[in-house]
């Protein structure tokens, strides 16, 4: 628990740990953003217990663009390596945003949840991407309509490997909202996610069969926009409350709980996949919610994960047992000892 009054590096701290999971921000759109102003680059260093293992994690990045991250003195050669090792799930108040924000905020942040527990999804979204971009180039040329075929052909069954995973991986996770819902004190109300295809997806019918038809049906206007216009980049998923949209109906708490659900029902099921149980970041998120709402939470994460606060004020978080270190004292005196 990190406490102290707001702007003395609280959230610099938990972005730093983060930092190792993703190879990014979690809030800075570019890691420029990162680098202190009149400072030419940053470096941050770790050290993490994992399966009885110590690794040393490194991280620098320069003003040129340059960026170096090792594990255990190891360059790593892609950045989604971190994702084998340390499995973070970071709450934030931004995290409302995942509702009523963008689809394509909503994509990103499914497929990075994915992604954690399932390298080969990361591999063929990777597949996906050079697939969808040589295809519309080839939409911008007089194209022969046998080439086309080759990258319908290519593009629908990399489409339905991700869509496939997709779909799999919300079902899992719609049982632990539920759960993790009714806990924070809703338990009255039905809540669920909705995988929302780009097109009209006939139900029990087969995925690659609907998607290929539908791509005859729109080709003449992929054509005209010179874009493929159907596909996972363009899906969405769907929040529901009492089978009403959650974004339209639902009240600031609900959103809020209903964000926080989807957040404890992604470490639960990090924590099902891997030998490790995954790491929970709380950046104040709990301080906008009513005390009973507050105590539920609480009462909910139990003590199987690691977890690290930072809040200007501790109160909320003295029921769960953690060491309490004042940062503001900290910094103005280093040798302070905390409170545990």
């Amino acid at each position: 628990m990190f406490y102290g009054k707001n702007g003395i590096g609280k959230t610099n701290l938990l972005e730093a740990i983060c930092f190792f999971a993703y190879g990014k921000s979690f809030s800075a759109p570019s890691d420029l953003d990162l680098v202190k102003r009149d400072t030419d680059y940053f470096h941050i260093k770790g050290e993490f217990l994992l399966q009885q293992r110590k690794f040393l994690f490194e991280a620098s990045f320069d003003n040129k663009a340059r960026k170096l991250i090792k594990v255990n003195n190891q360059r790593l050669q892609r950045v989604s390596d971190l994702y084998k090792y340390l499995k973070i799930v970071y709450f934030s108040h931004d995290d409302i945003n995942l509702i009523e924000g963008s689809p394509k905020r909503r994509r990103q942040f499914f497929d990075l949840a994915i992604s954690q527990s399932n390298l080969r999804y990361l591999e063929r979204y990777k597949d996906y991407s050079q697939i969808l971009k040589h295809r519309n180039a080839l939409l911008k040329t007089d194209y022969a309509q046998a080439e086309k075929k080759v990258w319908d052909s290519r593009l629908i069954e990399c489409a339905a490997d991700i869509t496939n995973a997709r779909l799999e991986y919300i079902k899992k996770l719609n049982t632990e909202l539920k759960k993790h819902y009714a806990k924070i004190g809703y338990s009255q109300e039905d809540v669920a996610i909705e995988y929302q295809f780009s097109f009209k997806m006939r139900k029990e019918s087969e995925l690659k069969e609907v998607f290929a038809s539908e791509l005859r049906r729109v080709e003449r206007e992929e054509k005209l926009y010179q874009r493929t216009m159907i596909g996972p980049h363009l899906d969405d998923y769907n929040f529901t409350l009492n089978d009403q949209n959650i974004n339209r109906f639902g009240s600031f708490g609900q959103k809020r709980c209903f964000a926080i659900a989807i957040k404890l029902g992604m470490a639960n099921l990090l924590s099902k996949n891997d030998k490790e149980e995954a790491i929970l970041i709380f950046d104040d998120v709990l301080s906008d919610l009513d005390e009973q709402r507050t105590k539920c939470i609480i009462d909910s994460l139990g003590m199987g994960n690691q977890i690290f606060v930072a809040t200007p004020s501790p109160a909320p978080y003295k029921a769960l047992n953690l060491s309490f270190i004042d940062l503001e004292n900290r910094i103005g005196n280093p040798n302070i000892r905390d409170e545990s």
